[in-house]
């Protein structure tokens, strides 16, 4: 069955709660952006809902890849602040880009144009408005929750909760703006229509509903429209655009669309790291070929792995086990690698890159991690 890749569009009609974190008794969020696998568990609960009870088995036998749903304004596309994305601390607080050359990150010295009276941004997520970046920050509000005794049906002494919610507007120079979120779902078994047709209304070629998102959902939060989309895959064109700076150069950059991570065994047990040392896109996962390593410069007699960013933390909620899942490190959204190019055919392995920014480097994908973005310049260069 061929692959089907859809392009999904959200819009907010409550505040949602995406809570990374606690403290105090107040959850907290500090993201702009709906990771994908809490887009997954929306969809997928709202199918299970809807009387598909066969969809468990996307945890044991995953079929779905969910992109994160990054946040835009129609009429304004956005984009992710990469690891040398920068805001000035003079007044003017423009926004701005180092990164002119990607051959600076290559031999290291891209780190000598970074501005003193200015702070990195990034992981943020901006878009253009003329002529000049800006943040798609997204407001919040506080709201108190009480913990129920579900058995005595009265609420829980000492478990009044505070929650950060986000809305879905914000205000850039005296204008109101909505903010929708735009995201991707990979089908690689190609079964995800037949679910469609049953449990979405069908207006023309896109299909539509309403789902909820996040937290509270009990409580009238996270409720969203959706629109849901097959787009036709063009595999080869992005393929011939990644080969035709392959042969120009003996590197490629990669930035980090989703946390990129790999685990490693060392004898305290198992550790992570936020980089990935090998990628090879013969594996099963992507079924291409050819084979990246990331690359390392000496730095004052030190190996420096080429790899620019900060990190960030991965945790997540196990649905079988009803339990928090592991926190571990992770890198931030935005971060770059740089990876040297093996000898296989620049063909084939521009193809195998072109399919991992959909369907991820491996299966770690599926919980919304390790999805690269190939770059060929400067996402924010003019």
């Amino acid at each position: 069955m061929e692959m089907k890749v859809y392009s999904v569009e959200i819009s907010l009609e409550s505040p949602l709660i995406l809570a990374t974190s606690i403290e105090r008794n107040i959850y907290q969020s500090n993201i702009n952006f709906i990771p994908g696998k809490t887009l997954r568990g929306a969809i997928l609960s709202k199918l299970y809902r809807d009387g598909f009870k066969e969809i468990v088995g996307e945890s044991s036998n995953p079929t779905l890849i969910f992109h994160p749903a990054y946040p835009f304004i129609r009429g304004k596309k956005s984009v992710i602040a990469h690891a040398f994305t920068y805001q000035k601390k003079t007044e003017d607080m423009k926004i701005f880009s180092i990164m002119d050359d990607l051959e600076l990150l290559k031999n290291g010295r891209i780190v000598e144009k970074i501005h003193l009276l200015s702070k990195n941004i990034q992981g943020h997520i901006l878009f253009k408005d003329n002529g000049d970046y800006k943040y798609i920050s997204l407001k919040r509000i506080r709201l108190e929750s009480t913990s129920i005794e579900k058995n005595l049906g009265k609420a829980r002494e000492g478990m009044l909760y505070t929650y950060e919610a986000v809305v879905p507007w914000i205000d850039v120079d005296g204008k109101t703006y909505h903010v929708y979120f735009s995201s991707k779902i990979i089908d690689v078994k190609g079964d995800f229509h037949k679910y469609l047709e049953k449990s979405f209304e069908k207006r023309g070629d896109t299909y539509i509903s309403k789902i909820f998102i996040g937290k509270g959902i009990s409580r009238g939060f996270g409720e969203a429209k959706i629109s849901i989309k097959e787009n036709k895959v063009d595999l080869d064109k992005r393929a011939s655009e990644i080969e035709r700076f392959i042969e120009k150069k003996d590197f490629i950059v990669i930035e980090s669309y989703t946390p990129f991570v790999e685990f490693t065994v060392t004898k305290e047990g198992l550790a992570s790291r936020p980089y990935i040392e090998k990628i090879d896109l013969s594996s099963r996962w992507i079924g291409e070929n050819g084979c990246l390593k990331i690359m390392s410069i000496d730095l004052k007699n030190e190996e420096r792995i080429l790899y620019y960013g900060s990190r960030s933390l991965f945790s997540g909620w196990s649905i079988k086990l009803n339990r928090p899942t592991p926190i571990f490190s992770t890198s931030m959204i935005g971060s770059l690698y740089v990876y040297s190019i093996s000898d296989s055919d620049t063909h084939l392995l521009a193809r195998g890159l072109a399919k991992a920014e959909l369907v991820g480097l491996n299966r770690l994908a599926v919980i919304g991690l390790n999805i690269p973005l190939v770059l060929l310049k400067d996402p924010l260069g003019d």
